[in-house]
């Protein structure tokens, strides 16, 4: 299962026994991705719905300029700067303390953040993506 969390008017038509049913479904093996960076505080933050799947401690938001881990981690042939006009950014969340596995992180040295993870949910799987992918 896919969750994009950009697009809000989706989400709030689920109800707290649909949230229910698709923890349970996750922690009974089933796996889910979701992305999220400009409404990471509303769904993965500590009393939303999806609080269960943060891949660490939400931290916010913050404009990611530096892209070659996301394209290394797509295995992009072309840079993301290349397309469109001008320097390529994103708005990215900010994953503190993160558990599980790093697949993809931007940045250098102590400055280096997390955008792609993954963790155990029970015995279900989790990916968490720190950007928006639409």
């Amino acid at each position: 299962l896919v969750v994009a969390t950009s697009t809000e008017s989706l989400l709030s038509e689920v109800d707290a026994q649909r949230w229910s049913a698709l923890q349970n479904w996750v922690e009974l093996g089933g796996t889910i991705i979701s992305c999220g960076a400009s409404k990471v505080d509303d769904y993965f933050g500590p009393s939303a719905p999806f609080s269960w799947l943060a891949p660490g401690v939400i931290g916010g938001q913050r404009i990611q300029r530096q892209t070659s881990g996301i394209e290394q981690f797509a295995e992009a042939t072309r840079r993301l700067d290349a397309i469109g006009a001008g320097r390529a950014s994103i708005t990215k969340a900010v994953i503190d303390k993160p558990h599980g596995q790093v697949e993809a992180s931007e940045g250098f040295g102590t400055q280096r953040s997390p955008v792609v993870m993954r963790h155990s949910v029970a015995l279900g799987r989790a990916v968490f993506v720190a950007f928006d992918l639409d």
